[in-house]
């Protein structure tokens, strides 16, 4: 769905890009599991510390954690977020490593800061 108040995008001679007379869906699928935050000095979760990384990504997470990708995906239609989600860390040794990688942040939350 477009905005209404927005014109639609055109191409370099002006015609409209999208169909608006159909609806498309989107899997996005392919999510940074961390990304840096300049204002913390280190690397956070871009969803939240307890999304699984991908089974093919885990070696990195040692050697170039920028690199690693997370189990999660949005649903996309016609270019509004619908819904989203991501898959658990099962494992307690994988979410070790994955705060070990967060650093001392987390270790510094109480069970009353929580914000869920």
């Amino acid at each position: 769905m477009l905005d209404p108040g927005r014109p639609p995008p055109l191409d370099r001679q002006g015609r409209k890009l999208i169909d608006e007379s159909r609806s498309g869906f989107l899997w996005v699928h392919e999510f940074p599991l961390f990304e840096y935050s300049d204002a913390e000095g280190r690397l956070v979760s871009c969803h939240h510390p307890f999304t699984a990384p991908r089974p093919e990504d885990v070696p990195l997470l040692e050697t170039d954690p920028r690199r690693v990708r997370a189990l999660a995906y949005d649903l996309v239609l016609d270019g509004m977020e619908i819904g989203g989600g991501s898959i658990r860390i099962h494992r307690s040794d994988l979410q070790a490593r994955v705060f070990q990688i967060l650093g001392s942040a987390l270790k510094r939350r109480s069970p009353s800061s929580a914000s869920c």
